[in-house]
């Protein structure tokens, strides 16, 4: 494996924890290390890393945050 794609798995913990999960990137990774971009995409997918995830899940929360502030009146 390239010494760059190492030290950005090293450097990120969800690329790491995900390695753990999905061992069969590390063959991947060796034998293709171009792929390197759909690794980081699948991680995203996975972990929900994406903006549209994150504004979703604030939306969610204001939502609810909203619903319990009516409740209570």
């Amino acid at each position: 494996m390239r010494t760059d794609i190492i030290v950005n798995i090293k450097n990120n913990k969800y690329y790491s924890d995900y390695l753990k999960v999905k061992s069969s990137w590390y063959k991947e990774l060796y034998i293709n290390p171009n792929s390197f971009n759909k690794f980081i995409e699948e991680v995203k997918d996975y972990y929900h890393l994406r903006f549209s995830d994150r504004l979703n899940k604030s939306l969610n929360t204001l939502d609810l945050i909203t619903n319990i502030v009516s409740n209570l009146k």
